[in-house]
C-alpha cells in the first residue's frame, strides 16, 4: 500500500510541476478533434504536440498504470 502511495505523491509532483510550467488547460477527446474545455477550440492530431509525458505503473496490475500527457496545440494552449 504505502508504494501506491508513493506512485499518487509522484503523479501529484508531475501534476504540480506541469502546472507551473503553464500546463494549465484541461482537454477532451470528442469525434472532431481535442478540445479545450477552457476555450471549447478544436485542435486536430496534426495540430497538438506531446512535449513530455509520464508513465506510472501499478504494483501488480496494467489496469493500475497511468499516463499522464503534457501536450501543446499549434495555437500554444497548453495541458
Amino acid at each position: 500500500m504505502e508504494d501506491l502511495k508513493e506512485d499518487m505523491t509522484s503523479m501529484v509532483k508531475v501534476l504540480n510541476n506541469l502546472q507551473k510550467e503553464g500546463f494549465t488547460t484541461q482537454f477532451k477527446a470528442t469525434e472532431e478533434g481535442l478540445c479545450s474545455i477552457d476555450t471549447n477550440k478544436i485542435s486536430k492530431p496534426g495540430d497538438v504536440e506531446i512535449k513530455h509525458f509520464y508513465r506510472f505503473e501499478g504494483e501488480s496490475s496494467q489496469e493500475d498504470s497511468s499516463i499522464v500527457y503534457a501536450i501543446e496545440t499549434k495555437d500554444g494552449e497548453k495541458g
